[in-house]
């Protein structure tokens, strides 16, 4: 149910404003949404906080949420203030048949000081099987699960589940479609400086879907191997050895291997009743301090019918010191490559190359890798770039990026 539901892609963020490209190539021109294509030049459609330092840094294409046959859009900004400093907002921009509407359809805020509600956020599927789409926002501590109406998403949330602040509960969230086979979608949530056995080792906990909603009890956990992990910092899913069964992609951004903070990359494979305990693969950068899973994605680049998985190291130091790498790793009938199938670095010393989203936006039926570079250097400093690397036969092009424009600075959700 989840495939159906989901959009293929994710879109890369700014900070402070949301652009929507058009076909047209006259700035500020009001034209009919685009059906297919490139990206125009200029922006077809913009939206903006309206508060000084809300940080509006999350954007989401979560499909049809009202049933009118048009797209819709979510933004937050987890530092805006209504009533509570950093209470923080989430809110969602209906589709129409001349692009987004102006005005927020819909929107929830956070109840008191510091809950910056939409630091994180992702279409949960469809959690309690009645055919619509729900969302979950993540806040300090806590994620909001708000369940799909005919006239879009409730007002008020079905579920909040609550975890630790410090653990950073929340920093994560994902649905990660029907892994236990009960025909209603489960959902993943990361906390990465969880304290468990080992100090701010990080957990990822699943919580299976119901009639009435996410169940608030973990159906599943995972760890990190070891101390200062930043496990659960970045989660993806889909299905990389093609048994039909979608798998949990979990990134851990400051793992500790043989290098220290290189960062890693572990699967969890589903099996039918849900997901197993031990990881079927495990990467890391062998880079000290490269970071790698700060950012992960799925996608099917090499268009086989089995999902890749592409990963960002922000620090990785190639040619130049913290230019940044992004790997991708094909997946088989036999799982994931151990060894990346394509990498592309960042070139620039310090741009951070590395923050990914995949999804076929040309489509000619490969999914396409978006990359964006934080603090890229162009014309301005530290401006950020983005880039869309087409995918094919053999997977991402391996010249220049299919578009290469200057846009405002890409970073990881916080």
């Amino acid at each position: 149910m989840f495939d159906r539901l989901r959009n293929p892609m994710v879109a890369t963020i700014g900070v402070g404003v949301v652009l929507a490209l058009s076909s047209t190539t006259a700035r500020g021109q009001s034209q009919s949404a685009p059906t297919g294509g490139t990206p125009g030049t200029y922006p077809f459609w913009t939206a903006e906080s309206n508060q000084t330092s809300a940080i509006m840094e999350g954007i989401l294409g979560p499909g049809d949420l009202n049933g009118d046959g048009f797209a819709d859009i979510v933004c937050t900004a987890p530092l805006f203030k209504a009533s509570y400093a950093a209470e923080g907002i989430a809110f969602a921009y209906f589709g129409s048949p001349t692009g987004p509407n102006q005005s927020p359809s819909w929107l929830t805020f956070g109840t008191t000081s510091g809950q910056k509600i939409g630091r994180s956020m992702a279409s949960a599927g469809d959690v309690n099987g009645d055919g619509r789409i729900d969302l979950l926002v993540g806040g300090t501590g806590r994620v909001l699960v708000f369940h799909g109406t005919a006239t879009g998403l409730a007002s008020t949330p079905a579920t909040v589940l609550f975890g630790s602040a410090v653990g950073d509960y929340g920093r994560s969230v994902l649905g990660i479609g029907d892994v236990n086979s009960d025909g209603y979608d489960d959902i993943a949530i990361g906390e990465p400086f969880h304290t468990g056995g080992l100090l701010e080792m990080g957990r990822v906990s699943v919580h299976f879907g119901s009639a009435t909603g996410v169940v608030p009890t973990p159906a599943w956990q995972a760890v990190g191997p070891s101390a200062y992990d930043e496990f659960g910092v970045a989660l993806a899913s889909g299905d990389v050895n093609g048994d039909g069964v979608r798998d949990l992609v979990v990134g851990a951004r400051t793992l500790n291997g043989i290098e220290s903070e290189e960062g890693g990359v572990r699967v969890y494979l589903g099996n039918g009743t849900g997901l197993e305990l031990a990881p079927a693969w495990a990467v890391t950068s062998g880079q000290k301090s490269a970071r790698l899973g700060g950012s992960i994605a799925v996608g099917d680049l090499n268009s086989d019918g089995i999902d890749d998985v592409i990963a960002g190291a922000l620090e990785w130091d190639g040619q130049q010191v913290d230019e940044g790498r992004v790997s991708a790793y094909f997946g088989s009938a036999a799982g994931l490559s151990q060894s990346p199938s394509w990498t592309r670095d960042g070139i620039q010393a310090g741009s951070r190359f590395g923050v990914v989203a995949a999804g076929d936006v040309t489509g000619d039926g490969f999914s396409d890798v978006l990359v964006g570079s934080r603090l890229h250097d162009g014309s301005l400093s530290n401006e950020g770039r983005a880039q869309l690397f087409v995918g094919g036969p053999a997977g991402p092009s391996k010249g220049r990026p299919l578009e290469r424009r200057r846009q405002s600075a890409v970073g990881e959700l916080r």
